[in-house]
């Protein structure tokens, strides 16, 4: 399959933020697939995810997003991404087979990241912040030693 309708117009596009780890994955996948070499355009969204354009695509407005091209519309999230692609294009079965138990295994995986991870992430940001406002606090809150 082309990434571009028959006449070359409708061209499928994937909009990332190159620094976000949710782009990583898709954009793996679509070097593994090929998928520039098939006519895939990839979108920088740095800055855009608010414009009105990307807004009526995608009203999330995140990233990764693949927008199909013509009136198909778009989808988002990293892991719908990937799945869509690996059944879309040849040599996707290698990465998100057609046999339900090992897709089951990857779907455990993606569903998994996006719920703990996020959730691990969050914590962490908590952490540093609660972190910094011990330290602005009591700038030798860091050299106490335990127990006292």
């Amino acid at each position: 399959m082309s990434c571009c309708s028959a006449d070359g117009t409708q061209k499928m596009k994937l909009h990332v933020l190159p620094v976000s780890a949710n782009s990583h994955g898709v954009l793996a996948i679509v070097k593994a697939l090929g998928l520039e070499d098939k006519g895939l355009e990839i979108v920088d969204a740095m800055g855009k995810t608010r414009t009105e354009e990307f807004i009526a695509m995608n009203p999330c407005h995140c990233c990764p997003t693949l927008e199909f091209g013509g009136d198909k519309g778009a989808i988002w999230e990293s892991c719908a991404c990937m799945r869509t692609l690996c059944q879309l294009f040849e040599g996707g079965e290698k990465y998100y087979p057609k046999d339900p138990i090992m897709r089951g295994k990857i779907d455990l995986v993606c569903d998994w990241k996006n719920t703990v991870c996020l959730l691990l992430e969050r914590a962490g940001a908590i952490y540093v912040i609660a972190v910094c406002f011990l330290h602005s606090c009591s700038p030798n809150f860091f050299s106490l030693s335990y127990p006292p």
